[in-house]
């Protein structure tokens, strides 16, 4: 017999949810292991917060030292060769070239301070239940038709004490894995932007750095009368 042309559709496939119950043997392994990811994951912050501050510290001051070249060569005398009158005087092309070079620079500078400070700022808690591990209310967003409703009927919603007592009145080993598990979701996404943003900054460090140090050479050529 022929087979029938065209594709046939697979069977679909079955997906088992991931148990977080720690009634078998391994209980403490893996709550043990849980614990360490959380830590790792909270090292992993600190340490983006950390090199965060270090590149706006080292960007700064490479800033602030082009701005100061800058007032400098604009306030010498112009029958100096290194003053910005003489140097555009004797290559206006390259002199303009490594104003553009420096503008860029400091633009780099501007996006280092954008990334990082997106990249310490805190972010708003995902919607979702209170746990001990993240003891903030995560309440669902309120649609303008059941927020009247509830003003309406004056229904009361537990305070963020009763939640938490009530958290803790109903903590079990399967409720400790379960917000270990939704913790490690919240602090994952967490390291993920922060990891984003500050790629992106030590790009612009990097960047701004080398089209500062290529003005620079622009400029003291053409002072030196090396591009004429």
């Amino acid at each position: 017999m022929k087979r029938p042309r065209g594709k046939t559709e697979a069977p679909p496939r079955t997906i088992s949810e991931p148990s977080l119950t720690a009634s078998d043997d391994t209980r403490e392994a893996k709550l043990t292991h849980l614990k360490d990811g959380y830590q790792s994951t909270q090292e992993v912050i600190k340490f983006i917060d950390t090199k965060s501050n270090i590149l706006i510290g080292m960007t700064t001051l490479a800033g602030g030292f082009a701005i100061t070249l800058v007032k400098w060569a604009l306030e010498l005398p112009p029958v100096l060769s290194a003053s910005w009158a003489s140097v555009f005087a004797q290559n206006e092309e390259w002199a303009i070239y490594s104003l553009l070079l420096l503008g860029g620079s400091l633009l780099s500078f501007l996006a280092v301070v954008f990334y990082c400070l997106f990249s310490v700022l805190s972010r708003k808690a995902t919607h979702g239940k209170l746990t001990l591990l993240f003891p903030v209310p995560r309440p669902e967003p309120l649609s303008w038709k059941q927020w009247r409703s509830d003003r309406r009927e004056k229904r009361n919603y537990p305070s963020h004490q009763e939640q938490i007592a009530k958290a803790i009145m109903t903590l079990d080993d399967d409720a400790i894995f379960a917000e270990y598990a939704d913790q490690l979701t919240i602090v994952g996404n967490i390291v993920s932007d922060k990891l984003n943003h500050n790629r992106w900054a030590s790009v612009a460090a990097v960047l701004q750095l080398f089209l500062l140090a290529c003005a620079i050479v622009i400029y003291f050529a053409i002072a030196c009368g090396i591009l004429e």
